[in-house]
């Protein structure tokens, strides 16, 4: 049996995660509305992982899809018009941003093994959910 690596884990599920985003949002930049060709947009943590732990880092409803540009431009310049933007595109989704990143506070999970691989079915059963859907 091959050894647990927790690095390998979560890139397997930084990937799928991210793709569960970029599909659910038809691969279109959330913050300027371009539709990106697959390769050319990010799956964008709204709360940032170093703040939410792996229980916010693979949470759907902490992701939004931007283009390569917007994600660059956003994080390096006009923040506060993005935080705005941010809360807006939340609250349209029935989400409150200050309620979203206290969820994150202090939960604590055993992320062993098991907890990889059931995250993983999880996210891989809801992007086939999604890709069943009639989206595009």
């Amino acid at each position: 049996m091959k050894k647990f690596s927790k690095k390998t884990f979560k890139r397997k599920l930084h990937a799928l995660w991210s793709l569960y985003i970029r599909t659910r949002d038809n691969f279109t930049c959330q913050w300027c509305g371009k539709q990106c060709e697959k390769g050319a947009c990010d799956a964008h943590h709204i709360i940032p992982k170093g703040r939410c732990g792996n229980v916010g880092r693979y949470d759907i409803r902490n992701g939004m899809t931007l283009c390569s540009p917007c994600h660059l431009w956003k994080s390096k310049s006009n923040y506060v018009e993005f935080a705005r933007f941010v809360e807006k595109w939340l609250k349209n989704r029935g989400i409150n941003y200050n309620t979203l990143s206290q969820q994150y506070r202090g939960a604590i999970i055993k992320d062993n093994h098991e907890w990889y691989e059931s995250k993983s079915k999880t996210l891989q059963e809801m992007l086939g959910e999604l890709n069943k859907q009639d989206l595009f």
